[in-house]
């Protein structure tokens, strides 16, 4: 909830920590969505288990009015491993 209007920085350090087989490869998209809407996006291509990946998703936020708001992280995946929004 934004109690005060104003500017504001949403961001979230995001990791990826793939178990298993050393050989596979898998490729992953963080998508970080405010108000039902992709804002930042990124991307790992061909991430091989046991790799570790790190990242930042993050948006400014101008001229926002007080009120609540929806915030989400959603992870898509081509590894079999399902898709995960929190």
């Amino acid at each position: 909830m934004v109690l005060e209007a104003g500017n504001y920085q949403l961001s979230a350090d995001i990791a990826l920590d793939i178990e298993g087989s050393a050989g596979s490869l898998a490729d992953f998209v963080f998508e970080l969505l405010f108000q039902g809407a992709i804002v930042d996006a990124v991307q790992f291509d061909g991430i091989n288990a046991l790799q570790v990946k790190r990242a930042t998703l993050s948006e400014s936020l101008t001229n926002l009015a007080a009120g609540t708001y929806t915030v989400a992280i959603e992870i898509r995946s081509d590894a079999g491993v399902g898709n995960a929004r929190q």
